[in-house]
């Protein structure tokens, strides 16, 4: 009885299939990017994008994708709340290990800083030392408010750090 290698069988296989995988390479590319809403605007080779703010807020993204605070201003409660999430591999709410995050804010008329605090909910499995939404009121964010931010500290869970991330609020088109 002779058997057959299964090994070279399949090598020779493939080898004769090549020009056909590399063409469905080609055309299937990185993948599809359709499971989440982004854009996609390619600038002279360089390829960014960004994700669509969940609560409507502004983004803010750390690192290289590692973590996007979303700023939400509610100008009628005079608070500003953080939602810390990540989009890759999927959309979720991802908790700090922090009590606080401290944000500057520069208006045009005062320099102001807000000690967001980790806001408890059980339901999402946040507490004060591990949250995924942060929260602060101050009597000048009853206005409608733009300022330049800095996101003083902020600490992911691994071990990645990252001090002094300026942005605008709201951010410009």
């Amino acid at each position: 009885m002779k058997t057959t290698n299964l090994f070279f069988l399949s090598i020779k296989q493939l080898h004769c299939n090549v020009p056909a995988l590399l063409g469905a390479a080609l055309l299937l590319g990185c993948g599809s990017h359709e499971d989440h809403a982004h854009e996609h605007p390619h600038h002279e080779g360089h390829h960014t994008h960004t994700h669509a703010a969940p609560h409507g807020g502004t983004m803010v993204v750390f690192g290289k994708e590692a973590c996007h605070l979303e700023f939400v201003h509610d100008a009628e409660a005079g608070s500003l709340t953080i939602y810390a999430i990540q989009f890759h591999p999927k959309e979720t709410l991802m908790k700090l290990p922090m009590p606080s995050i401290r944000v500057k804010a520069k208006t045009e008329d005062a320099e102001h800083v807000l000690e967001c605090q980790a806001v408890v909910n059980p339901t999402f499995g946040n507490t004060a030392e591990r949250s995924s939404e942060y929260a602060a009121q101050a009597e000048w964010l009853k206005t409608p408010t733009a300022f330049e931010g800095e996101v003083v500290f902020l600490k992911l869970e691994g071990g990645a750090e990252f001090s002094n991330k300026t942005f605008q609020f709201p951010k410009s088109p």
